[in-house]
C-alpha cells in the first residue's frame, strides 16, 4: 500500500499532540495484538476482505445519533439491492445492526462497542478488523479468544508489525472508509456519520443508554476524522464516496445525498 494512503506520520504526530497521546503506549498495544494473531489465518482474512470489498458497493454504518433512523430507512432499499452490497459496521453500530436483523460482512472496531455482539457476529462469519491503540489493550485481552481464529485482522495508527498494519484513518468511522478505499470498493456510502456535538448511544452501547453531549476530547477526534475523510476523494480519485447522512454535518469533498437519491443511484447500478 502506498505510504500516503495510510495514516501518515505527520497526521499521527498531530493527533498525538492534540490528544496528548504517548506513542509508546500505542506500540505496546500493537505488540500485544500481534502476539495473538495467527499469521496464516490472517492472510486468508485479507483475501476474504478483498473479495468482500474490491469492486463492490460498500455501505458503512457509523454510530452517530441518526443510526436507528438510517437503519429503518435503509431496510426496504436493501431488500431490493442486498446482493450487490457489502455491509460494514463501525464498532458499536454492530449492536444496532444486530437488533435490526441485518447481516454484517465486516466490523471495524477498537472495541468500544459491545464485545459480545462483535464476537457473535464473528461466529456468523463477519470479518473483524481490530484496532490497537494505547487505551484498549485490556479490551483486546477480553477478545483474545478470537484472535487466533479465521477472519480477524489487526490494525494500528502508526507502528506496524508483520501482522498488524496501518490501513489508514484514526477513529473507527474514518478507518472503515480508508479500509474500503484501500481495498478498491467501487462505491462507498456512509450512514450515521453525523459529527456535531451529540454522540450516539451506540458509540458505547454497553455504557450509554441514550445519546449524550460530546466531550472536548471527542470533539477534537471528530474534527480530525472529518479532515481525514475529506482527504479520501483526493487520495483515491477513482472511487465514488457518498454521504447518506441527510441531517449530519457536511464533509468536504464528499457528496451528501438523501435516501431517495441513494435508491435512484442503486437502481442504475
Amino acid at each position: 500500500m502506498d505510504e500516503h494512503k495510510k495514516l501518515t506520520f505527520g497526521e499521527y504526530n498531530e493527533i498525538c499532540s492534540l490528544l496528548n497521546i504517548d506513542p509508546q503506549t500505542d506500540i505496546s498495544s500493537v505488540k500485544f495484538l500481534d502476539k495473538g494473531l495467527n499469521k496464516q489465518k490472517m492472510k486468508a482474512a485479507y483475501r476474504n476482505l478483498t473479495e468482500k470489498i474490491s469492486n463492490h458497493i460498500v455501505f458503512i454504518f457509523g454510530a452517530g445519533p441518526s443510526l436507528i433512523s438510517s437503519l429503518n430507512r435503509i431496510q426496504p432499499i436493501l431488500e431490493n439491492h442486498h446482493k450487490k452490497i457489502t455491509i460494514i459496521a463501525v464498532d458499536g453500530a454492530t449492536k444496532a445492526l444486530q437488533d435490526h436483523n441485518m447481516s454484517i460482512d465486516i466490523i471495524v472496531t477498537d472495541l468500544d462497542g459491545s464485545i459480545n455482539s462483535i464476537i457473535e457476529e464473528h461466529t456468523k462469519g463477519a470479518i473483524v478488523v481490530i484496532h490497537a491503540h494505547g487505551n484498549n489493550q485490556d479490551k483486546i485481552n477480553q477478545i483474545v479468544s478470537i484472535l487466533d481464529d479465521s477472519n480477524v485482522i489487526g490494525t494500528s495508527q502508526s507502528f506496524e508489525t508483520p501482522k498488524v498494519k496501518n490501513l489508514g484513518g484514526f477513529s473507527d468511522g474514518d478507518r472503515a472508509v480508508y479500509l474500503s478505499a484501500n481495498f478498491q470498493g467501487k462505491m462507498i456510502v456512509l450512514f450515521a456519520f453525523d459529527f456535531g456535538v451529540i454522540i450516539g448511544k451506540y458509540s458505547k452501547p454497553e455504557i450509554f443508554s441514550e445519546d449524550i453531549e460530546a466531550s472536548k476530547e471527542k470533539l477534537i477526534k471528530l474534527d480530525f476524522a472529518k479532515k481525514l475523510l475529506a482527504k479520501i476523494p483526493l487520495k483515491f480519485p477513482g472511487i465514488e464516496i457518498l454521504n447518506c447522512t441527510p441531517q449530519g454535518e457536511k464533509i468536504s469533498n464528499i457528496r451528501q445525498i438523501d435516501f431517495h437519491q441513494l435508491e435512484e443511484i442503486l437502481d442504475k447500478r
